[in-house]
């Protein structure tokens, strides 16, 4: 089972669905990026393997149970919007939830502006 933390557009959900994946939860809380990804023909649709949640993750994350995830995702956008996916308190909600020994990738946006 993977995490997607800011699920965007959606391309890593469909990478991992063509990998085969079991189950992908992914959470996206703007509602113009779920628009546009209603619009983007190369965004895959909700439904079989892939749960997407119109919501905060930094919340939703606290209902998980522990050790759920075989790997995780998380690119989130720039601090200056969403400053709290940068949390400590995020990142050990994220360490909580991982498999031992899964995966994490944490791709931080390095733009300053």
């Amino acid at each position: 089972m993977i995490l997607d933390t800011c699920g965007g557009l959606g391309y890593f959900a469909a990478w991992c669905a063509r990998g085969q994946a079991r189950r992908i939860c992914s959470f996206e809380k703007n509602p113009d990026v779920l628009w546009l990804r209603d619009m983007n023909p190369w965004s895959p649709a909700p439904g079989g393997v892939l749960q997407l949640a119109h919501a905060d993750v930094t919340a939703a994350v606290t209902t998980i149970a522990d050790g759920s995830f075989d790997a995780i995702l998380h690119d989130p956008p720039r601090f200056g919007i969403a400053g709290e996916l940068y949390s400590g308190a995020f990142y050990g909600q994220l360490a909580r939830v991982l498999k031992r020994g899964a995966s994490c990738s944490i791709t931080p946006a390095l733009r300053t502006n």
